[in-house]
């Protein structure tokens, strides 16, 4: 069984700063990496380094994006929809529903065109069935992990001990 799995931002940072090599870490016979359409946006203000990092595992390890299926915002460009159409978005489950409708969206609009938490609860809704790799210990993804979500914090990860993929599978089995 493949094992999905989400990275967030800051996980993006730990892995680039720790020279991670996602493609032979985690192979895709055994993980099936994806993004949220948040997190897109928030690659393309990543520093230069960095983002030609993620363009480079992104084609590596065939990262698809994982969005739901919606309605456009006709407020918002394309570059800045949060959700696809026909063929390219998928419904959301009634538990990913739930938590988004939990949380309270803010107002704070960021440079990368999100409101501030809108790319942490887009991924911790999603951790109810697939893995969230980050360094984040924000709400969002700590609410989400509390009521069960796949949440693995890299900074646990010690590389001289083990690879990530068996960190991340441990992790998973420990709950």
């Amino acid at each position: 069984m493949t094992i999905n799995l989400l990275i967030d931002q800051c996980g993006w940072y730990w892995l680039y700063d720790h020279k991670i090599d996602l493609a032979s870490e985690l192979p895709s016979d055994e993980f099936s990496i994806h993004m949220t359409p948040e997190s897109e946006m928030e690659i393309r203000k990543a520093p230069p380094a960095l983002k030609a990092y993620i363009e480079d595992s992104i084609s590596a390890c065939n990262i698809d994006t994982d969005a739901f299926f919606g309605f456009a915002d006709e407020t918002k460009p394309d570059s800045e929809q949060r959700v696809r159409g026909v063929d390219e978005g998928r419904f959301a489950t009634a538990q990913e529903i739930a938590f988004i409708e939990s949380r309270k969206p803010s107002t704070v609009l960021r440079p990368t065109g999100l409101y501030k938490g809108e790319a942490d609860t887009a991924l911790a809704a999603r951790s109810f069935h697939s893995v969230v790799l980050t360094r984040d210990t924000k709400k969002a993804l700590r609410v989400a992990g509390g009521a069960g979500g796949l949440i693995v914090n890299l900074d646990e990860f010690d590389r001289s001990t083990i690879n990530l993929a068996y960190f991340i599978k441990a992790k998973i089995v420990s709950g």
